[in-house]
């Protein structure tokens, strides 16, 4: 009789059984981005203060918390806290906000623990955006607030209540459900505004705002007001100048119409202006968008934090200063840009929400400098790492392009393995190829007319071959302007951004390129009918050179570009500072094994204990007396 061995559950079976991910529909792309490691007692799997961007949830065994807490004589004393069985999973809310780990977590038992990056989860949730209905009501109320800030919110509100993965009765008290599902209705009814306004914007889902405002309602209200004020004067005032004086009917209907219509239109051009105007703050960047309606003309201005100088709050009046509204100027270090948030409620909120944000990103700086040195120690001595991962299969190839794959990468935009290549518009194809498609058109009703109508005349040869000969010139010309189009170029790659301008035939080329690490700041500009409308337009790429600014014309979706010229440059100069930080620390390594062998051989002085304080001046040392502090 043969024993039976007993299956192993596999990490999609895992998965599966956990409560936070049990409704997900697609589980495959979550088990792709889950990455397994195995510990050991005793190992430390997150320092206090290191950085917390990842999900944890063990698999087997048990880690335990232990918070870190000055004692007497400033020594650390760990008091033990909570305990991480299997299934059990801490923090979900470093999946859409990076921390600092707050407690030691270490090893209590051996085992295994899955990883789930937060940019992983990010990048899944984009393919997957109906997984986060499924989850939302497992997270924890700090996670569900995040969301409720960042552009993830949309992903809770595209489909019907129903839809959003209520858990069942038994598993959870009715009335929790029923205040969290309120919650979800309210945010629906109240912030399809605000979640238009952030896709505009072009936020990245992993962006959290942390002040969104427009220009004060107030002054929107004193405006509208004084021009309907003023609207209603001119009317009231033309009634009774024809009521009195006789005028002519038509010259004072025209009067009352000059006089009234223009403020309405004043008011309504202020009031989709002021609709069309946002100021926020992100945990990333600083964001000034305004539409001008009547110009179909849209400015966005981006940028980051660490280039923040300095804040100023000024309010210009008396009644400002009782209405509590000012304007906030932010000075930047990008070539004396200054970015203005006028007319708001409280410009003071402003530097709080700045210096909120500037905090938090110190922690993060130092954490992951504590961090880069303790990896730089380990891998100097070539300790182990205190969790091991455990490799699974290859990934498989990946699958051929389809046919529209290829033609969008050929024609629109080019992703490849370290750079994104973009091509213009096709409504600059067209504004190229207007002439050439309108002498094509003019050239066919010649020939039809001359054909049809003198045969005689068309049939002559040098009349004959003239006209093939135009057409030939008027085809080569269409060609041109095509090759012309598809030849100009814009490419992001991990290190450069790079305009290319080259002419058909090798006849002439012109390529301007920036290092990543030189960009100052991405604005985009969107400015007439036809960019607004089909949501094409520039990019300026400033630069430290002062003649070195570069422009992406004419590209589709301009805050998608940006965003990624912003992406590829964060993760640029994080690159150049992490190789940096490790020569730094690999030779401040190297110098403490050095000094560590020199000690160890006594050719280095060996300090001793500090002598003894006399109680009594009989005691006291002398001022001529020499005391050793240390022996060789």
């Amino acid at each position: 009789m043969h024993n039976e061995v007993p299956q192993i559950e596999t990490k999609a079976d895992f998965i599966a059984k956990l409560d936070i991910f049990r409704d997900i529909n697609s589980l495959g792309g979550l088990i792709k981005i889950s990455r397994e490691f195995e510990f050991r007692r005793g190992s430390v799997i997150a320092h206090k203060d290191d950085i917390a961007d990842s999900l944890f949830i063990v698999r087997e065994g048990q880690l335990q918390e232990f918070e870190v807490v000055s004692g007497e004589n400033n020594e650390l004393v760990y008091r033990r806290g909570r305990i991480y069985s299997a299934g059990d999973h801490f923090d979900d809310i470093w999946l859409f906000k990076p921390n600092t780990h707050p407690t030691l977590v270490r090893a209590r038992r051996d085992g295994r623990l899955l990883k789930i990056k937060g940019s992983d989860f990010i990048n899944f949730l984009k393919a997957n955006p109906q997984a986060l209905r499924s989850i939302y009501l497992h997270l924890s109320p700090e996670a569900q607030d995040e969301l409720q800030r960042s552009r993830f919110k949309a992903y809770l509100n595209d489909l019907p209540l129903p839809e959003l993965g209520i858990v069942e009765e038994e598993e959870r008290n009715q009335q929790d459900e029923n205040d969290e599902l309120n919650s979800i209705v309210d945010a629906k009814e109240n912030t399809a505004d605000q979640l238009r306004r952030y896709k505009r914007l072009g936020l990245q889902e992993d962006e959290v705002v942390e002040f969104d405002q427009r220009r004060s309602s107030k002054i929107l209200a004193f405006r509208l007001t004084a021009d309907l004020i003023v609207a209603g004067v001119a009317m009231l005032l033309g009634i009774i100048l024809a009521a009195a004086s006789g005028l002519n009917l038509l010259l004072t209907v025209a009067l009352v119409l000059a006089f009234s219509i223009l403020p309405i239109l004043d008011a309504l051009s202020y009031w989709i202006n002021w609709r069309n105007c946002f100021f926020i703050i992100t945990n990333r960047r600083i964001i000034r968008y305004e539409f001008q309606p009547f110009r179909f003309k849209t400015d966005v201005e981006k940028v980051d934090l660490d280039k923040v100088q300095s804040v100023n709050t000024e309010t210009r009046n008396f009644i400002e200063d009782r209405l509590n509204i000012g304007t906030a100027s932010i000075t930047t270090a990008v070539q004396s840009t200054v970015i203005y948030f006028d007319a708001i409620d409280d410009p003071v909120r402003v530097e709080t929400a700045i210096k909120k944000i500037g905090e938090q990103q110190r922690a993060m700086a130092s954490s992951r400098f504590r961090a880069s040195m303790r990896k730089a120690i380990y891998d100097h001595f070539a300790l182990p790492p205190a969790i091991q991962e455990v490799r699974g299969a290859p990934p498989p190839p990946p699958k051929k392009k389809t046919l529209w794959e290829r033609l969008r990468a050929e024609y629109v935009v080019e992703q490849k393995a370290d750079s994104i290549l973009y091509h213009k518009h096709t409504v600059a194809l067209i504004q190229a190829e207007i002439w050439p498609i309108t002498t094509a058109i003019v050239l066919t009703g010649i020939g039809y007319i001359g054909f049809f109508f003198f045969t005689e005349f068309m049939t002559i040869p040098a009349v004959y071959g003239t006209y093939i000969l135009i057409c030939l010139a008027n085809l080569i010309w269409m060609w041109w302007q095509f090759e012309d189009w598809h030849n100009d170029t814009y490419e992001i790659t991990n290190r450069y951004v790079i305009d290319i301008d080259r002419l058909p035939l090798g006849f002439g080329e012109s390529r301007k390129q920036a290092e990543l690490s030189k960009v100052e700041n991405v604005r985009t500009e969107q400015d007439g009918f036809l960019p607004t409308t089909f949501n094409y337009g520039s990019v300026h790429i400033e630069t430290a050179g002062v003649d070195s600014n570069i422009v992406f014309e004419n590209v589709r979706n301009p805050s998608s570009v940006q965003n990624e010229i912003f992406a590829r440059r964060d993760s640029y100069k994080k690159k150049q500072r992490d190789a940096e930080a490790n020569r730094l620390l690999d030779q401040t390594t190297t110098l403490i094994e050095m000094y560590d062998e020199a000690r160890s051989q006594r050719r280095i002085p060996m300090y001793t204990e500090l002598p003894p304080l006399h109680e009594t001046d009989d005691d006291a040392i002398e001022d001529d007396d020499t005391i050793s502090f240390y022996t060789r």
